[in-house]
């Protein structure tokens, strides 16, 4: 374990880089550019233990504000990798200053807080060690892990900089992660292998064909990241946003152990995801990027060329988002239908040639509707199984504001049907506020979660049997940019409805009613 995670304040500081011989001086792989900075490139140790943040000190950027001249900047505190910890470095010169090189041969180190500062040719590197504990500050609320202790002149070149290193006080940093995220695979491919993976999926409840997944909640990320890893030869991934590390991680794992990977993403949310920054290193993922009006609000993973389908309810985003659901499904008829149209979305996409949908078949007990669909018969279908219920609808749904959505409601409401709706506060207040108000002008029972958090679930229990799960939500679409979406029915199946339906109940106790 790391020292100071055990020790969350030290003192007196002990200036320069200390640590010991079992902490790695050398960088796992190559410098990389930093996503979103000016001028910084970044490294870690293996393990994570030691990090390393360079700038050419010859550059010279315009600043906002025209007062100085950047040289090098992360513009503030910028995230590292999914470690938990920040970087803020800026180097600088005043207005009209100008880059002497040669005053660079002045250069000494000054007394550093567990930070070592290198100079090679105009490159400066800061080192920072990670291990020797922490310093509070702001009331305890962030530590301080690595600083140069405020801006400092580099010799006589006219550049000053400063670089602190730091986290917040309530979370526990995750060093390995560090690594993971500045390329040391060997992190990964641990990653991808370990057993807890592996005992978190068997944890879950498999019903049937299905396993359904709620988020947040205990390993729930972990479970799909256990689908990924468990991947042999294929992983293709669609998904409007793909920020989970885990997931992430595994992905990459699976790569690097020869799986092939595709991964389509919505290009409104790629820039800053999770995704791009694992791209940014340099790691080798085959990914594409919608194109044209359409979101791409699908969201499923195929293993192994359709042995198995993790089929979501939002995106593969962090748990902390907000409520999700998905279910993994092993049943090859099912898994074909997702296989298809990965197929489809994989060559039109990226090209905005995608047609619409064909019209989705009943299989069985199981349907599988894409949409936008050619005439519409989609959404009529979903409906219809709305509209043949005769006791109850639980709908946990992002946001009802669609005229069929609202119609079908009151209607099983004026049916005599107990009607129960959680939703999101932000869509409730605002999104879908006139549909809102006819939903309780019939009666229906409204709740919603009263946070700033994401209630992404989209599912309905009918009549304690039918679940209807997967992407599509009940929002009114603009009509020519019709988002992209899946909707999964699952009929006859009162075990599995119970499970939604016990998530349902959950929600309904805790959450706002108006």
């Amino acid at each position: 374990g790391c020292p100071w995670l055990l020790s969350p304040a030290r003192s007196p500081l002990q200036p320069g880089m200390g640590g010991g011989a079992s902490v790695p001086t050398t960088p796992a792989g190559p410098m990389r550019p930093m996503l979103g900075a000016t001028n910084v490139s970044w490294a870690a140790a293996p393990g994570g233990g030691r990090a390393f943040f360079s700038a050419d000190l010859s550059q010279a950027h315009p600043s906002p504000s025209g007062k100085t001249v950047v040289v090098a900047s992360t513009h503030g505190r910028r995230a590292i990798g999914g470690s938990g910890l920040y970087v803020n470095l800026h180097a600088f010169m005043a207005q009209g200053g100008k880059f002497d090189e040669q005053g660079l041969g002045k250069f000494v180190a000054w007394e550093c807080e567990n930070m070592q500062l290198k100079l090679e040719g105009t490159v400066l590197t800061c080192v920072c060690d990670l291990t020797k504990g922490v310093r509070p500050i702001q009331e305890g609320q962030v530590n301080i892990l690595s600083s140069t202790k405020g801006n400092h002149l580099i010799g006589d070149s006219q550049v000053l900089l400063s670089c602190t290193i730091y986290a917040a006080a309530a979370a526990a940093p995750n060093l390995p992660r560090l690594a993971v995220y500045a390329g040391d695979t060997t992190a990964l491919k641990r990653k991808a292998t370990d057993g807890a993976l592996v005992r978190c999926s068997k944890r879950r409840r498999k019903i049937g064909s299905f396993t359904p997944v709620f988020f947040p909640g205990p390993d729930s990320s972990a479970a799909v990241a256990a689908a990924v890893a468990g991947a042999k030869a294929s992983v293709d991934v669609v998904a409007g946003a793909l920020g989970d590390a885990g997931v992430v991680e595994a992905l990459v794992a699976r790569q690097q152990a020869g799986v092939k990977v595709r991964i389509l993403v919505d290009k409104d949310h790629y820039a800053g995801s999770g995704l791009e920054s694992v791209v940014s290193l340099g790691v080798t993922l085959d990914v594409r990027q919608s194109k044209g009006p359409r979101p791409l609000n699908l969201c499923f993973c195929i293993v192994d060329d359709g042995a198995s389908v993790v089929v979501g309810s939002g995106q593969f985003q962090r748990e902390k988002a907000g409520w999700m659901d998905a279910v993994v499904c092993d049943r090859s008829d099912v898994t074909a239908k997702f296989v298809d149209e990965f197929e489809r979305l994989w060559e039109g996409v990226p090209e905005d040639t995608v047609a619409p949908a064909e019209s989705g078949a009943r299989l069985n007990d199981v349907a599988v509707l894409l949409f936008p669909d050619r005439d519409g018969s989609n959404q009529d279908q979903l409906f219809e199984v709305l509209g043949a219920a005769t006791a109850s609808l639980d709908i946990c749904m992002n946001a009802v504001s669609s005229p069929a959505a609202v119609a079908a409601l009151v209607d099983a409401q004026k049916r005599g049907l107990r009607v129960r709706l959680v939703t999101d506060t932000v869509r409730f207040l605002y999104e879908t506020s006139e549909a809102m108000k006819e939903l309780r002008k019939a009666g229906i029972e409204v709740k919603f979660d009263g946070t700033r958090a994401t209630m992404d679930h989209r599912f309905v229990v009918v009549d304690s049997r039918t679940v209807i799960t997967g992407s599509f939500s009940f929002a009114e679409k603009p009509t020519g940019a019709e988002p992209l979406e899946a909707a999964l029915i699952v009929h006859n199946s009162p075990a599995l409805a119970q499970a939604y339906a016990r998530q349902f109940d959950s929600l309904w106790r805790v959450f706002r009613k108006l």
